[in-house]
């Protein structure tokens, strides 16, 4: 009986033990699942970021030449020029 008894507290312990390291393993997996995912969305928002900057500096280069130069935002387009060209 004895032997029984410890063999169950064995089982018992094997299986505590194994649980617990699938537990971890799963919660490891999904903290970096949500890591790698944070990332990816850090690097797409520098990504549209640097877009932005680009587009602004592009708008200003234009401007500076006292040209009308259109934009274009789908189907709608406006034609802008520096209000220090209208001015002179």
């Amino acid at each position: 009986m004895e032997v029984r008894r410890k063999k169950r507290r064995f089982v018992k312990v094997l299986l505590i033990v194994f649980l617990s390291l699938v537990f971890l393993a799963a919660l490891y997996l999904g903290f970096r699942g949500y890591q790698i995912t944070n990332e990816r969305v850090i690097v797409f928002q520098n990504g549209a970021n640097y877009g932005y900057e680009q587009a602004i500096l592009q708008v200003m280069n234009l401007s500076i030449q006292c040209q009308p130069f259109p934009i274009f935002v789908g189907n709608y387009s406006v034609d802008l020029i520096a209000i220090d060209c209208l001015q002179g």
